[in-house]
């Protein structure tokens, strides 16, 4: 049996404030149920290992009128950039279930909420609990990935390892920033993990590891 590879990708945009991060995408064909995903901070959406078939683009987003698009997909195809209206009062900062989402420009900033802390032991646990839109985590491995691909994790703005990241307390982390970057084809995401004004010293101390167990 031969299994689908076409590559669906576009773009999200706001008729005022430029890209559309965490829009919701949700891909409908004929006779499947809906594929969703999420646009990243930057706007872009993909859809891996789909058929060659007619499909409706569904785009929402709180604060902007739905839209919808048709496409037809015959090998990878990108449907170039949508563009979404403004829908009365655009709210920049949602809270679910605790967990406070701040949309910025250029990245989402993530206040954990004391669920999450209270069922952490490590950072991995946070970062999982938090549950950040397209972001995989793997506890047991201390692997951060979106779409397959590695996410580089951050702490205080040093470059955090296995090690580090695992011996991190909850209930030390102020806030965590997801962002997006992309020069042409490729694109990398990254965790900024901020400590508690008073844990900056003990975060200073910490030595990253060569390599993981």
């Amino acid at each position: 049996m031969v299994m689908p590879q076409n590559l669906l990708t576009g773009r999200l945009t706001s008729d005022e404030d430029g890209s559309l991060p965490y829009a919701t995408v949700a891909l409908q064909g004929s006779d499947s149920m809906p594929d969703v995903t999420m646009t990243d901070t930057l706007g872009y959406f993909r859809f891996d290992g789909i058929g060659a078939c007619d499909y409706l683009l569904a785009f929402s987003m709180l604060g902007y009128k739905p839209d919808t698009l048709s496409v037809t997909v015959d090998g990878d195809t990108d449907v170039g950039t949508v563009v979404l209206a403004r829908d009365g009062a655009l709210l920049d900062e949602v809270t679910v279930s605790g967990r406070t989402f701040i949309r910025q420009k250029d990245k989402l900033l993530i206040i954990p909420d004391k669920v999450s802390v209270k069922h952490a032991a490590t950072g991995y646990d946070l970062l999982a609990n938090l549950m950040i839109p397209g972001v995989d985590v793997d506890r047991r491995k201390g692997q951060v990935t979106r779409f397959g691909n590695d996410v580089a994790l951050y702490i205080d703005g040093r470059k955090a390892e296995y090690r580090d990241v695992q011996q991190l307390r909850p209930q030390d982390i102020e806030r965590v920033e997801y962002m997006d970057t992309r020069l042409g084809n490729m694109r990398s995401t990254t965790l900024l993990l901020t400590m508690l004004p008073n844990n900056t010293k003990q975060a200073a101390m910490w030595r990253p590891m060569a390599c993981r167990p």
